[in-house]
């Protein structure tokens, strides 16, 4: 038999063995494995259902788990494409899961579809902070800041997403070497964010970036505005006030600016320490 007459005899065999190998996210077409329930809210519960069941030991097992609830997610917009605030949860959901798998374009792309659909709802911001964050991650800086500032500049959002907004287009701002504007939107969440964890968390940044410049008088001065201005919240005996004592306690700044005070003034003595001969 020559060799071509024999690798098409084989062809068939090949693919099958290929098909058998795909990856696991690729069950078929979705609806051979993902049944079509009457409606979006069914089907959105359907992929929640499929998504706890994933707490399984075998890696592999928890992998084709996984994928599965990633279609299931994505099957809300394509079975009902009419329901788009359900169709942004569930892209948002499908983009939260593969990004941990390594696709982080195909997470982009379901948060994309979450932007979109989900005006009026809370996953349009929570899916733009996330594309911030993922594209941060991968090193495109200005498209994360262009993620966080349409957050931020969107009226229709919740006040606390668009504080959290401010709070990562101050850290992008930082890492560029933007210092003015990365103070200037930290200052901004400082004064008037709605949730006091957050203001904690900018006098945070603002504190920490002077510990960095060794103005630590400066550094020392913020820390006094932030307890000055955040012990209302702190001494509630409510969850509030436990959450913000909880946030002063693990601020950096807290442990940082004495360490560098005692380093500089080691430092200091050791100047001004007479030379033994």
């Amino acid at each position: 038999m020559s060799p071509l007459v024999l690798l098409a005899a084989l062809v068939p065999f090949l693919l099958a063995r290929v098909q058998d190998d795909a990856p696991p996210d690729r069950f078929g077409p979705p609806e051979e494995f993902i049944p079509r329930l009457a409606t979006a809210a069914a089907q959105l519960d359907h992929a929640r259902e499929l998504k706890g069941q994933r707490d399984v030991p075998l890696p592999a097992q928890r992998l084709a788990l996984t994928e599965r609830a990633i279609e299931a997610y994505r099957s809300v917009r394509r079975y009902h494409p009419e329901a788009a605030a359900i169709g942004a949860e569930a892209a948002f959901r499908a983009g939260r899961l593969l990004a941990p798998l390594g696709r982080v374009e195909e997470a982009l792309a379901e948060l994309r579809f979450a932007v979109r659909l989900g005006q009026g709802t809370e996953f349009r911001a929570r899916a733009g902070l996330e594309t911030g964050r993922l594209q941060r991650l991968s090193g495109r800086i200005e498209p994360a800041l262009d993620a966080f500032l349409a957050v931020a500049a969107d009226d229709s959002g919740a006040r606390v997403h668009r504080d959290e907004a401010w709070l990562r287009a101050g850290d992008v701002w930082s890492e560029l070497g933007e210092t003015e504007r990365a103070w200037r939107a930290w200052s901004l969440v400082a004064g008037d964010a709605e949730d006091p964890v957050d203001r904690v968390a900018a006098f945070d940044r603002l504190g920490s970036s002077l510990v960095e410049d060794d103005d630590l008088e400066g550094a020392a001065g913020i820390l006094n505005r932030c307890l000055r201005s955040l012990a209302p919240d702190a001494l509630q005996e409510t969850e509030r006030g436990a959450r913000v004592r909880r946030a002063l306690r693990n601020m950096r700044l807290v442990a940082s600016l004495p360490l560098s005070v005692a380093r500089r003034n080691a430092a200091r003595a050791a100047e001004t320490s007479p030379r033994k001969p």
